[in-house]
């Protein structure tokens, strides 16, 4: 069934106390200045320091739909598991209303994308006619209810096997699917197949998921049904897909912060304020946010961090609002390779904080083009049992001239 569209907000853990009141300000994310250079160590006159002080982090999730992304998805790999369904409007006869017996769903696995070993089963059901009002911008968080009916044998994919040219083939008894035999009596030319292609577990190796794109490099569809008499071929595009992402909800971070995908889960971290650490006449030359990775699974491009808007010094439950949640990213950097560290350059937030023009407002943790597939990132959290895994943010900062003055 389709989840309701307002915020889940869970999996909280809070380690102190937010002090988002209601404080005064005069520059938006939109204003932040972009000052600071860009420097990898401190040159001299300058020196550096580390914010290390969380008052309050959370993890909490949002679901969202992957009806827009343009690869379909089938494994499991932690607390996801995926499945993609398909609406066909299929023919029931050709030449002089001659009954069609059998039909095929094909899917081609052109440019797939393997991430997965052993051998997966997956099944084609049949989406019961009364729960096939989902479409792309639906959250489903499991498979809408499927009819009894057996209407295809399994097929078992192998990553031994896979290559651009693999294809799954459903040979379907079209007298079992629901409706089939009252379009036939009514003479009716067209018939709704709306069909699930499950992921049915790992006979050997996993965990893993393997991904296609739903098109081809000429736009042409990669999946669909064919109708065929005698020498007569129907190709049938689905006139919409989705990626259905069923999540476990016992999973559970321990104390890591998360960016994930298919069930969006964003991590908020409010760090002590930058003057706990510089003198009040620090100039910030450079601040960036370190993360240590701890686990993770899937392709990313870019991950960063979102500013929250002025409405949570107000009030700071909205912190975790859709609207919150859905802010562009302010700062960015590529993921690499597990257990790196991650460093994302937040200059003009701290430079801003410190001159006193923005009011620290703690940073949102997501990924980049969320709702495309199921993918998961982990990072240590300020209360990890190693403090050098802990998140931080490392700030080269300066000092004016004494002129001859001694400083205090």
């Amino acid at each position: 069934m389709e989840t309701d569209k307002r915020i889940s907000v869970g999996l909280h853990r809070i380690a102190g106390i937010l002090l988002l009141g209601a404080i005064g300000f005069s520059c938006s994310e939109d204003e932040l200045t972009m000052l600071g250079a860009d420097l990898r160590s401190p040159p001299p006159g300058l020196a550096d320091t580390l914010l290390t002080t969380v008052q309050f982090d959370s993890v909490f999730l949002i679901p969202v739909s992957l009806g827009n992304s343009g690869r379909g998805q089938l494994g499991t790999q932690g607390a996801y598991t995926t499945h993609v369904l398909y609406d066909f409007f299929v023919p029931t006869t050709v030449e002089d209303s001659i009954a069609l017996s059998a039909g095929r769903v094909a899917v081609d696995m052109t440019q797939v994308g393997e991430f997965f070993s052993g051998t997966m089963p997956i099944a084609l059901r049949e989406v019961a006619p009364g729960a096939r009002d989902w479409s792309v911008d639906s959250v489903l968080t499991a498979v809408p209810k499927l009819t009894e009916a057996i209407i295809a044998a399994p097929e078992t994919l192998s990553s031994e096997d896979l290559s651009e040219g693999t294809r799954l083939e459903f040979i379907i008894d079209l007298a079992q699917l629901a409706d089939f035999d009252s379009v036939m009596a009514s003479g009716d030319s067209l018939l709704e197949v709306n069909v699930a292609m499950l992921f049915e577990g790992f006979e050997s190796g996993g965990p893993g998921f393997v991904e296609y794109p739903y098109l081809d490099a000429s736009n042409v569809e990669t999946a669909s049904f064919n109708a065929t008499y005698d020498d007569v071929i129907e190709l049938v595009a689905p006139d919409r897909r989705l990626t259905v992402v069923e999540f476990d909800t016992t999973y559970s971070p321990g104390t890591n912060l998360v960016a994930s995908d298919g069930w969006r889960l964003h991590s908020f971290i409010h760090f002590a304020d930058v003057s706990s650490v510089l003198p009040e006449s620090a100039f910030v030359e450079r601040a960036d946010l370190i993360l240590v990775q701890a686990d993770f699974f899937g392709w990313l491009r870019e991950f960063g961090v979102m500013v929250p808007s002025d409405s949570v010094l107000i009030d700071s439950t909205l912190v975790f609002s859709e609207a919150e949640n859905t802010r562009s990213l302010a700062f960015r950097t590529s993921i690499p390779a597990a257990d790196d560290i991650v460093q994302i350059e937040v200059t003009p937030y701290l430079f801003d904080q410190q001159e006193g023009s923005v009011v620290n407002r703690g940073m949102l943790l997501r990924l980049s083009n969320e709702g495309t597939s199921a993918r998961h990132f982990e990072f240590y959290g300020p209360r990890d049992a190693m403090p050098e895994r802990r998140p931080r943010v490392r700030i080269i900062y300066g000092l004016p001239a004494d002129f001859g003055e001694t400083r205090p």
